[in-house]
């Protein structure tokens, strides 16, 4: 992880939406990776998830959330994906379209 202060120069305006200081990975996770994790069950298995579930302030169920981690036709996946796949060409990209959940899976 890299930290990433509140004042950094690439942020614009100050006064647009302040954020506060974070932490960032240092490596990105590539389409074929994700796509790992999806083919070996990783939105059905809770040994990947470590976090508890909100929403609208109320913890929410396992299922109840992943349920809404869906690809463009329905599938578990990214939301830019398609039929539980990333798009052509787009292999060794990093993955994008994910939650914090997610990414933290």
């Amino acid at each position: 992880m890299v930290a990433v202060p509140a004042l950094t120069p690439w942020m614009g305006p100050s006064d647009v939406m302040p954020l506060p200081d974070f932490f960032l990975d240092g490596f990105e996770v590539t389409n074929r990776q994700f796509q790992q994790f999806l083919d070996s069950g990783g939105y059905r298995d809770l040994k990947y998830w470590h976090y508890p579930f909100r929403k609208d302030g109320h913890d929410i169920s396992f299922e109840q959330a992943v349920a809404r981690f869906s690809d463009s036709t329905g599938r578990p996946g990214p939301a830019g994906w398609e039929l539980g796949r990333f798009p052509k060409d787009q292999a060794d990209l990093p993955v994008s379209g994910v939650s914090w959940f997610e990414a933290g899976a």
